[in-house]
């Protein structure tokens, strides 16, 4: 059982390779295999297409940076320390898992995912709308829609990423705590 799941998760992380160098509708069933070295029946025993394993992709990858993003968050703190630690997580969780980064970068508007996985993939996010939400009734944040906030604040992220990620840039911790101020400074409450 153990070996199944292994052998699973490896032609997870190979379609998840593939996908990311070459891009979905370039990616072959038959090169998956030969790449991960299993028989095509083998992928197709685990994932009975490749529409069914690219959304199991997406719940992974969505999964794991729901996870990440309220890692260290503790109430000890004040709603702008909480805010600017998770910020931090979800640049560092990308940092760290690259590959995850530009796979959510690629298939965030694919119509391959169905809507029931996004909506279960979104639901990985609701500790940060709630988050949110909380800060607004708190006046820390501006009224607006959460998931337009939380857009705007993964939007900074992103960017400092897509420059990291690409070594236009740099990212020093100074740079990286002037793109988190950035992002309270546009959703704060202001009197």
């Amino acid at each position: 059982m153990n070996n199944d799941r292994n052998r699973r998760r490896d032609i997870m992380n190979c379609m998840l390779r593939l996908v990311v160098e070459q891009g979905i509708q370039n990616t072959p069933m038959s090169q998956l295999a030969k790449e991960a070295g299993v028989a095509a029946g083998t992928i197709y025993h685990h994932f009975p297409s490749k529409e069914f394993l690219i959304n199991e992709l997406y719940l992974d990858s969505k999964e794991a940076f729901g996870k990440a993003i309220m890692v260290n968050f503790t109430q000890d703190k004040s709603y702008r320390e909480k805010f600017e630690i998770v910020a931090r997580n979800i640049y560092d969780f990308y940092v760290d898992h690259e590959i995850n980064f530009l796979f959510s970068e690629q298939i965030s508007r694919s119509t391959l995912i169905t809507a029931e996985n996004r909506r279960l993939g979104e639901l990985n996010y609701m500790p940060i709308l709630e988050f949110l939400e909380l800060g607004i009734k708190l006046k820390e944040l501006r009224s607006m829609e959460v998931e337009l906030m939380a857009q705007l604040i993964y939007s900074n992220i992103s960017a400092a990423l897509h420059l990291h990620l690409s070594d236009c840039l740099i990212m020093t911790e100074e740079r990286l705590k002037t793109v988190i101020a950035s992002s309270w400074d546009g959703i704060k409450y202001k009197l």
